[in-house]
């Protein structure tokens, strides 16, 4: 496309959607009718694994995989089995998630915000059976359902089980409203595996560094020790090993960290679409502070990016005419352009960026932002809350540093 067609193109564009807002076209039809309920086959666990034993719950049975805890009660359905519950019911015989969830990550052991990340995979999970016609049971081979589970945590586990379900959010691709197949295991160091679907892209978690951490599961969608981590911000699920660089602040940073490309829904909404087209999360940061200035920064800071939107990110490798997504930085409320990404980045796919930064003090923190050659100013991908900044920390001095390379915060990270 020549440069002509091009400056017709985006004046059309322009004028295009001065005409329509972007929310009539970034939301499709909704087809899919989220449930309520859900039909489970019951079944005696084994303890240790939670696989099925093949045995059916029969009434009044006190067997595990029938109940969590025989003192809080036997198999409280009756002589009825397979069972139908609700998905967000709250009594002891009529409730799904409320016993799955805990179940499949403590609540006393895991950051609350992976144990809200794990509420949206367990409802996105259940859903795709109900739709696809499944006849799932009890066990592990599915997602472990046990009841009385919930009723055997303490209040302030409960608690954190109520806050994450509150809301019926699910997942979902961009080109409709069905639910993905959400798999989640336990843990895998460095990068998880690809899984049978596209959003199932193996991504890079080096936060799971540390040696004792080994895979525990099929290794594809969501890591529940990682998710943790990454709440924590600690390379420890829970939170008692050394900090790491980055923090993550909020729930959707994890889902679409390891689940590519989709979209977060609000299935009491109308199936609304909830999270941003446009989304980053930083895998690491690599600073340093200068001699003699505690409190201080130097001015260039290591950024190791993750593209966890629905879009490629076009950067300084393309035309000047389609380079579009630039790094920037943002001294409390007031942000600043540094220049377009190095190299073009898909969704999925990560990059380590160089940047620079300006005197000013105060919170420091990191942003991306979009900038086409027609458009005068740039809009971050921050812009009405729409995602999260990636907190650097609090600094009052910027220095240049000519020691940076051996005055470093952390180590490199694994992989570069």
């Amino acid at each position: 496309m020549n440069k002509l067609h091009k400056l017709v193109l985006s004046i059309a564009m322009a004028v295009f959607t001065g005409c329509f807002s972007q929310s009539a076209f970034a939301e499709p039809n909704a087809f899919f009718t989220p449930p309520s309920t859900i039909r489970v086959a019951m079944y005696h666990l084994d303890p240790a694994s939670g696989a099925s034993l093949n045995i059916p719950c029969t009434s009044n049975d006190s067997s595990y995989g029938c109940t969590a805890d025989s003192n809080l009660g036997p198999y409280p359905f009756g002589s009825t089995n397979p069972v139908t519950v609700q998905i967000e019911g709250t009594a002891v015989n009529n409730r799904y998630l409320r016993d799955v969830i805990p179940q499949e990550m403590s609540p006393g052991t895991h950051h609350a915000l992976a144990v809200q990340a794990q509420a949206v995979a367990a409802r996105t999970y259940a859903y795709w059976h109900i739709q696809q016609g499944s006849q799932i049971n009890n066990s592990t081979q599915f997602q472990a359902f046990i009841p009385r589970k919930y009723d055997s945590l303490p209040a302030a586990q409960r608690a954190i089980i109520d806050t994450a379900v509150q809301d019926r959010h699910y997942l979902s691709q961009t080109t409709n409203d069905n639910p993905l197949f959400a798999e989640f295991f336990a843990d895998i160091p460095l990068r998880t595996l690809n899984g049978s679907f596209p959003y199932l892209i193996a991504v890079q978690d080096p936060i799971s560094s540390h040696p004792a951490v080994t895979q525990q599961g099929h290794g594809h969608g969501l890591s529940q020790n990682g998710a943790s981590r990454w709440a924590f911000g600690n390379r420890s699920y829970l939170g008692t090993l050394d900090p790491w660089s980055v923090t993550w602040t909020a729930r959707d940073q994890i889902l679409t960290h390891y689940y590519t490309g989709i979209h977060i829904r609000d299935a009491n909404n109308g199936n609304a679409i909830l999270t941003p087209e446009r989304r980053f999360n930083a895998l690491y940061l690599n600073w340093a502070r200068p001699p003699a200035f505690p409190n201080g920064i130097c001015n260039r800071i290591m950024v190791w990016l993750h593209n966890t939107g629905t879009g490629e990110w076009l950067g300084a490798d393309r035309d000047i005419y389609d380079r579009e997504i630039g790094i920037g930085y943002c001294w409390g409320q007031s942000c600043f352009t540094a220049g377009y990404l190095p190299q073009s980045v898909v969704p999925s796919k990560d990059q380590l960026v160089s940047l620079t930064i300006q005197p000013g003090s105060g919170e420091l923190r990191i942003d991306l932002y979009k900038k086409s050659w027609y458009e005068s100013t740039p809009t971050w991908f921050s812009a009405n809350a729409a995602w999260p900044r990636q907190l650097v920390g609090n600094f009052d001095t910027v220095r240049g540093c000519v020691r940076y390379p051996y005055i470093t915060k952390q180590a490199q990270p694994v992989g570069y």
